[in-house]
C-alpha cells in the first residue's frame, strides 16, 4: 500500500483522525454507515474530496477512507465486523494522537504487518496477489459488504411498523 502523499495526504489524515475521534466518543464502535455519514460531516471536504471518480462513480473521499483503513486495520488500530467499525484497545490509545502522528503510526503498523508477511501474499488469500492488490481487494469486499448489511437492514426495517 503506498503512502499518500501531495494533496491526498491531508485528506487522508483529517479523515482518519475524524474516524478515530468519533469512534472513541462512541464507546470505541459504530456501523459503518452512520460513521461515515458523520465523518463526512465533520471533516470540512472540499470539491475535490467529494468528486466522483469517472471510472467507478464512487466518491473520492469514502474511497479513499476504505482504502487506508487497511493500514489501521493492519497496524492493529480497527477491526470491521458485520458492517460495525471498532476501536482496538491500541486503537483507543492512537485516538490521543494528532492527525499526522496517527496515519503515522497506521503507516507503521502496515509496514510491520507486510515486513512479517514478507513474500507479498496474503496467507488466508494467497489469490489476491500482492499485498498492495490485497489491500485494496479487502477494502473493497469491506465497502460491499458494509453497503449490503445496511440494505438488508433498511429492508427489514421498511417492513415492521
Amino acid at each position: 500500500m503506498s503512502k499518500p502523499t501531495g494533496k491526498l495526504r491531508p485528506l487522508v489524515e483529517k479523515l482518519m483522525f475524524n474516524v478515530f475521534r468519533i469512534l472513541a466518543g462512541n464507546d470505541g464502535q459504530m456501523k459503518a454507515s452512520e460513521l461515515f455519514s458523520k465523518v463526512g460531516k465533520a471533516s470540512d471536504l472540499d470539491a475535490w474530496a467529494v468528486e466522483r471518480f469517472e471510472k467507478s462513480g464512487h466518491v473520492r473521499w469514502q474511497s479513499v477512507l476504505h482504502l487506508q483503513s487497511v493500514s489501521a486495520l493492519k497496524a492493529g488500530f480497527l477491526l470491521k465486523r458485520k458492517g460495525v467499525w471498532y476501536l482496538t484497545d491500541e486503537g483507543l490509545r492512537a485516538a490521543k494522537l494528532k492527525p499526522h502522528e496517527l496515519l503515522d503510526a497506521c503507516e507503521r503498523g502496515y509496514e510491520r504487518w507486510k515486513a512479517s508477511h514478507a513474500s507479498g501474499i496474503d496467507v488466508e488469500n494467497p489469490d489476491a496477489g500482492s499485498s498492495r492488490d490485497g489491500a485494496a481487494i479487502a477494502a473493497k469486499f469491506d465497502e460491499l459488504q458494509e453497503g449490503a448489511l445496511a440494505a438488508v437492514e433498511n429492508f427489514v426495517n421498511g417492513k415492521n411498523p
